[in-house]
């Protein structure tokens, strides 16, 4: 864990993004991506998978955000899980509510995450 450092916002940062992964979307996840939602426009659709939540063990799955482009404010997002094995599947989970002090930033991760948020989590 890094020291904290306070942000712009006024919050403090403490962690590290997890960033693990840096695997290729494959073909049969991105055929899953367009059958969970028919608003999903393919050149939206991420290349690579690389884990968003803060740093973390082993026993917590990796999360990477596949599809973050569906219409309205609560629609939330598609997201992809794995740990020792690449994913194969895909989900539609609700965006997490919470924002950080100050000046009210939402964080980027879905609701009920593990970790801290977002805005929590330093370079």
């Amino acid at each position: 864990m890094t020291e904290p450092h306070p942000d712009d916002d006024g919050s403090t940062r403490t962690d590290r993004f997890c960033e693990a992964g840096y695997l290729l979307l494959t073909e049969n996840l991105r055929n899953d991506i367009r059958k969970l939602d028919d608003r999903v426009t393919p050149y939206h659709v991420v290349d690579e998978i690389i884990c968003h939540l803060a740093e973390h063990d082993d026993t917590v799955d990796h999360f990477a955000i596949v599809y973050d482009h569906l219409p309205g404010h609560d629609s939330g997002a598609i997201w992809t899980r794995w740990n020792q094995d690449p994913p194969t599947t895909v989900f539609l989970l609700p965006d997490c509510t919470s924002c950080s002090p100050g000046i009210g930033k939402p964080c980027g991760l879905f609701a009920a995450h593990p970790g801290n948020h977002t805005w929590e989590i330093g370079g």
